[in-house]
């Protein structure tokens, strides 16, 4: 599970400034599955950061000032 939470970070740090296509479709793809609010998949963003113990607004928050609007 942590894997799938660490390849999403992995990606968004990664390509978060790259301009070529397949970097932005990276990036996109990681914030889409950061963003998405759905919990119906054992491997949903919702459910890895509550098996994480992790608070999924405070994380994504960081992301989002980190990464997005930066």
């Amino acid at each position: 599970m942590a894997a799938v939470f660490e390849s999403a970070i992995f990606d968004i740090r990664k390509y978060c400034n790259r301009k070529d296509p397949k970097s932005v479709r990276l990036f996109e793809d990681a914030i889409e599955y950061i963003e998405n609010q759905d919990n119906s998949w054992p491997f949903s963003f919702e459910n890895l950061c509550d098996q994480l113990e992790l608070d999924t607004d405070s994380v994504r928050e960081e992301i989002r000032k980190n990464y997005i609007f930066n």
